[in-house]
């Protein structure tokens, strides 16, 4: 069972960060069409969301060193979409995931988490 969770946690990351970005604006009853800031917000949260449930997954007391990891990948993220993507509404919007998954690490950073 171990071995699974260390083999899926970043998947399980991802997966979450990307149902939060598509699901929560639904959930919350508002069209993407008319509601920027919630596009923004959900961004924000789906960054915030794949750290933790992926720090949550993996079978490991240092949640500090799966979160720097998972963040990592968050600005890996970040520079594929500055250098390859043209649309500046989709850099943003990984801009907001990467300062999403920022808050959440300093606060496991910070012990505020429990896990």
């Amino acid at each position: 069972m171990i071995f699974i969770r260390w083999l899926l946690f970043v998947p399980a990351g991802i997966l979450a960060g990307a149902l939060v970005q598509f699901l929560y604006p639904f959930l919350t009853g508002i069209r993407f069409e008319t509601n920027n800031f919630m596009i923004m917000f959900s961004a924000l949260l789906a960054g915030a969301a794949s750290i933790y449930v992926a720090a949550l997954v993996a079978p490991t007391e240092k949640k500090l060193m799966i979160a720097i990891i998972m963040l990592f990948i968050a600005f890996v993220n970040l520079g594929v979409a500055i250098t390859y993507e043209g649309d500046n509404y989709m850099k943003l919007i990984t801009l907001l995931q990467v300062v999403g998954s920022l808050f959440i690490t300093v606060q496991i950073h910070r012990r505020e988490i429990v896990f």
